[in-house]
């Protein structure tokens, strides 16, 4: 995410998919959306 705020990219949408064998399509993509929300506010 660095990268991609460097490159002026501060807007928009992150496509979220996730083919994980550890949990469900929908429990993965939930926790990989609450890592996306830490990592953002990390970069604020």
């Amino acid at each position: 995410f660095e990268i991609v705020k460097a490159a002026g990219f501060n807007d928009g949408y992150v496509g979220i998919e996730y083919e994980g064998d550890s949990m469900s399509a929908g429990d993965g993509i939930r926790a990989t959306k609450k890592l996306l929300e830490r990592v953002r506010k990390e970069l604020a």
